[in-house]
């Protein structure tokens, strides 16, 4: 939650976390999470 609560803020700092839930999840953000 720590390494993709980042990214989330530093890609996506205008959209909202339901929206990142939704479409970037595990599919996109695999090769962050490790």
């Amino acid at each position: 939650m720590t390494i993709r609560r980042r990214l989330e803020m530093y890609v996506f700092p205008d959209i909202g976390d339901k929206f990142i839930d939704q479409i970037a999840t595990e599919d996109l953000l695999f090769p962050f999470t490790k």
